[in-house]
């Protein structure tokens, strides 16, 4: 009996991993971009909804480009089309992380003519199944105004419920909005309290560990050390 799809796409996102990251201590495991590129092709066009997202979402960031030594452009345009027609096809099959993917293409026009009130629709239909990127992109949607007008208090509870599923930038986002009172009444020591979270959860990058540490040093002097 040959390898299920579940098996094979595994196999392909650790093909994709650094020698440095072996989760399952395989002996000699080699990355391999090309074979990795070849499996997710096999499932994607065997309809596989997970395989479809992940080679949408490598190709829009040229993984396989780089790995053949060409130059990158995160704005390749075929690539952003290709990308879009893979997210399209597993979006169709109710497949959460793609219809993400498939807001965000529409909301800023990657791969697709620009129509954020179209996107929106498709961010929506991933946090119904309470996708936590979905819910922290929405909360951007509305922080920023990527629709048209800017909404912090919509914003605010979209970041909330992405950071009770403990969406890595969820906190600092919200410790953001306390100390500047966008959308929620200015709480320092709320601010300080999910900026503290935000430390807790960074396990990766030094650079967001030393900004927050600053931030948090900045609350101090506004308002006095806090409880």
């Amino acid at each position: 009996m040959g390898e299920t799809q579940e098996e094979r796409f595994k196999k392909a996102l650790l093909l994709l991993k650094p020698k440095s990251e072996n989760p399952v201590n395989i002996p000699n495991r080699k990355q391999d971009f090309a074979e990795a590129g070849k499996l997710l092709n096999q499932l994607a066009e065997e309809n596989f909804a997970p395989a479809q997202e992940r080679l949408g979402w490598h190709l829009q960031l040229g993984t396989f480009a780089f790995a053949k030594g060409k130059e990158v452009s995160l704005t390749d345009k075929e690539n952003q089309r290709k990308a879009f027609v893979w997210f399209q096809k597993a979006a169709d099959q109710n497949y959460s992380p793609a219809q993400k993917q498939l807001g965000l293409a529409y909301t800023h026009g990657d791969g697709v003519e620009k129509n954020p009130t179209l996107g929106l629709s498709w961010l929506l239909k991933a946090a119904a199944q309470k996708n936590r990127d979905a819910y922290f992109f929405l909360g951007q949607y509305y922080l920023h105004g990527w629709g048209n007008e800017k909404d912090p208090e919509k914003a605010y509870g979209w970041y909330v419920l992405a950071a009770d599923q403990n969406h890595p930038n969820a906190f600092a986002v919200l410790g953001s909005l306390f100390r500047k009172g966008l959308g929620v009444q200015k709480d320092l020591i709320q601010a300080k309290n999910y900026y503290l979270k935000a430390l807790e959860g960074n396990k990766t990058s030094a650079t967001a560990t030393q900004h927050i540490k600053k931030i948090l040093n900045e609350i101090d002097k506004e308002a006095g050390p806090l409880p």
